[in-house]
């Protein structure tokens, strides 16, 4: 399983060709260890057709990579080339393909999804491309614009908030994990932390002293919460995006007048 520890170097490690030939081992390694035999198989599915295709390069990204999948997760991958087919696939697959320009624009525009790519996923073929944007990003210092990600959880919480008062708890609880999960990238973001997968959400925002956001992040994740608790968790996402990043990364529950 990769942790924040090991993953604190894997940037630096294109700085020379030999050190990037150890991360490509290390992503390998990491990308099937641990993992059940139809992810292992996806894995080699998903190279085997990207390269046919003529790709770049092929990362696994997301809580699979982190060795973090929950009952809801996907699995993910970013894909430096043509989309290959999966649509017989029995497991839920979220393929993102872009060309390399592509990802050199995203990368210097501070696009959150390639930059976790890089810093944190797992890199199972390369023909260079993801090197070079590794080297692009050590050089630019490029960060994710953080007000952005703040107008996404806004967005998100407003749809959670009609469909929690729609009465619909299934849809309810899908729509508020998402505004919530949007709301810990905010913050994390916003106070130089990068967000790593859902899973270890809770655990990054309880860092900055959260215990509220932690446990209703943790609660939508791994338990089934009814209208009212997802209400509640709602309630302490309006307020934190009312606050500052600083104080919003100790947002509490405001107590009733």
């Amino acid at each position: 399983m990769r942790t924040r520890a090991a993953s604190a170097d894997l940037l630096e490690r294109c700085r020379s060709e030999a050190g990037w030939r150890r991360r490509l081992s290390q992503d390998v390694g990491d990308a099937l260890a641990g993992q059940d035999r139809r992810v292992r198989n996806l894995v080699g599915v998903v190279v085997d057709r990207s390269r046919a295709l003529g790709a770049e390069g092929v990362a696994l990204t997301g809580s699979t990579a982190r060795g973090r999948r929950t009952p809801t997760s996907d699995v993910d991958f970013l894909v430096v080339g043509p989309r290959p087919r999966m649509e017989e696939s029995t497991m839920e697959v979220d393929l993102r393909a872009l060309t390399t320009d592509e990802l050199m624009s995203r990368l210097r525009a501070g696009d959150e999804y390639v930059q976790w790519a890089l810093r944190f996923g797992c890199i199972v073929y390369d023909t260079g491309v993801f090197r070079e944007a590794a080297q692009v990003l050590i050089r630019t210092g490029a960060w994710p614009d953080a007000e952005r990600k703040r107008h996404h959880a806004k967005t998100l919480l407003d749809l959670a908030t009609r469909i929690v008062d729609s009465g619909d708890r299934d849809a309810a609880e899908e729509a508020s994990r998402a505004s919530l999960t949007a709301l810990a990238h905010w913050i994390l973001l916003a106070n130089r932390v990068f967000p790593l997968s859902r899973d270890e959400l809770s655990d990054q925002i309880l860092e900055l002293g959260s215990f509220d956001l932690a446990a209703a992040l943790y609660r939508s994740i791994h338990s089934e919460p009814d209208l009212d608790e997802l209400s509640t968790m709602l309630r302490l996402a309006k307020h934190a995006l009312e606050l500052t990043p600083r104080r919003a990364r100790r947002v509490t529950l405001p107590t009733a007048a």
